[in-house]
């Protein structure tokens, strides 16, 4: 497992690659989110969409897998697989990608179910709600209030 930057990125078999990163807040517009994600370092004229599939996760958040390649000169230069999550305002991306066809197929294979169990992980250190700041404390006796 490597970091680059704010992704990791596992070689799950030799050639292929799965990389994810932190959740971020999903723009208004989650088609042209989508389209920057799958083509993210990829020169338009060389991207091929394969399958769209609109799903869900194990979970139930929405989920959408795009499968594609990069192409140059007619030869297929890179498999891939983006695994597009939604949990509420939040979006998570996580992209399978190979060179070699049929480790990637295999590797997508195996990688697919784990896909689908995607979750968000929505804990933090920052406190978030006013209730909170009290969690964890004991209350404190104080004199009994008075009856009018």
């Amino acid at each position: 497992m490597v970091e680059r930057g704010a992704r990791t990125v596992v070689e799950i078999l030799p050639g292929v690659l799965l990389a994810f990163g932190a959740l971020e807040r999903l723009p208004r517009d989650l088609g042209d989110w989508g389209d920057r994600v799958v083509l993210a370092g990829v020169r338009p004229e060389t991207y091929r969409p394969l399958v769209v599939e609109d799903t869900a996760t194990a979970g139930g958040w929405p989920l959408t897998l795009v499968s594609s390649e990069v192409v140059r000169a007619g030869t297929v230069v890179e498999h891939r697989l983006h695994a597009l999550y939604h949990f509420l305002e939040w979006g998570g991306v996580a992209v399978l990608t190979g060179t070699a066809g049929e480790r990637f197929a295999a590797a997508a294979d195996e990688a697919r179910p784990v896909l689908l169990e995607g979750r968000p992980d929505f804990r933090t250190d920052e406190v978030l709600t006013v209730a909170e700041l009290w969690d964890g404390l004991a209350p404190t006796p104080g004199p009994a209030p008075r009856s009018r």
